[in-house]
């Protein structure tokens, strides 16, 4: 039996680019009653050591590509300062089904507008502009099935609270595997220097 390997896809690269997030045993402790207020709805939860704010999403991307964005990634700067404050929880997606739980952050201006300067440097590197209007956010879990509704609408009124400085940007590798997906953390610049 032969296995036939797709070489352009062996060659490509899962990239995304996204700022870490610590978990607080406070921030955990309200997590956890979130889960519990959450049941008996099918929700796949995120790691708490993949936790992150996702600032652009690239998918699959080549080597040369891949060589490029570290490049340009290791130049990037931002002269504001950036720090991570959540307070609540939100929906995406229509209240009788929602698609996603997560945690919203208070002030967006700054996260703005690092996204916009991420896109000015994907831009300089031949990549396509995004898609999708940016909401800062951090995803807590994927609702697989709703089974009750009226926990949804009551968990998005929990207060979940977390404050963080000295943030890192990261650019990361996904593996998506049977398991679930995992990261790698492949180059990182600070943004508390900046």
């Amino acid at each position: 039996m032969s296995v036939k390997i797709n070489l352009t896809q062996a060659l490509m690269y899962r990239i995304f680019i996204g700022v870490p997030v610590v978990i607080t045993t406070d921030f955990r402790n309200e997590l956890e009653y979130l889960r519990a207020l959450l049941y008996p709805n099918k929700v796949s939860w995120v790691k708490e050591e993949l936790m992150h704010i996702t600032v652009r999403f690239l998918g699959n991307i080549s080597v040369n590509k891949l060589h490029l964005l570290k490049q340009e990634f290791a130049q990037i700067r931002y002269e504001k300062p950036i720090e991570l404050s959540i307070n609540g929880v939100e929906l995406f997606g229509a209240k009788h089904s929602p698609k996603v739980i997560y945690a919203d952050i208070k002030n967006t201006e700054p996260w703005l507008d690092l996204y916009d300067r991420v896109n000015d440097m994907l831009r300089a590197i031949g990549c396509n502009d995004d898609a999708y209007r940016y909401t800062p956010h951090l995803t807590l879990g994927r609702i697989r099935r709703v089974k009750d509704v009226a926990k949804i609408i009551r968990a998005s009124e929990c207060k979940l609270e977390l404050e963080q400085k000295n943030l890192q940007l990261c650019l990361y590798q996904s593996q998506l595997s049977q398991y679930g997906p995992e990261y790698t953390i492949l180059e990182s610049v600070p943004l508390s220097n900046f």
